[in-house]
């Protein structure tokens, strides 16, 4: 593996965030060349709301489903009365590599 953030399958680039919530231990350039690369290797958690909207239909549904969560938990009334929501009422993704390396 040569540390790109997309890899060739037959529909073109795959990006690693259309399946990770959170991508930490890769470099932080990607060395893809795609013309639409985003120039870093992460996850869902850091790919812009434009971004996101053309991932519609192409990623897991369980990414979607985190930023549903995160959406309500700062609608709510008392995330509202703080300004934030508590770390601790997110549900924390599923880490499922942890041991990958």
């Amino acid at each position: 593996m040569d540390g790109s953030s997309a890899l060739q399958i037959r529909l073109g680039p795959f990006d690693y965030a259309m399946r990770n919530y959170s991508i930490e231990h890769f470099p932080s350039g990607c060395l893809c060349g795609a013309g639409n690369c985003r120039g870093s290797v992460t996850g869902w958690k850091d790919v812009s709301a434009e971004r996101k909207a053309d991932y519609e239909g192409l990623l897991a549904p369980y990414l979607l489903e985190i930023d549903r969560e995160l959406t309500a938990s700062v609608a709510s009334p008392r995330a509202r009365g703080r300004g934030f929501a508590r770390p601790s009422a997110l549900k924390t993704p599923p880490r499922r590599f942890d041991n990958f390396w």
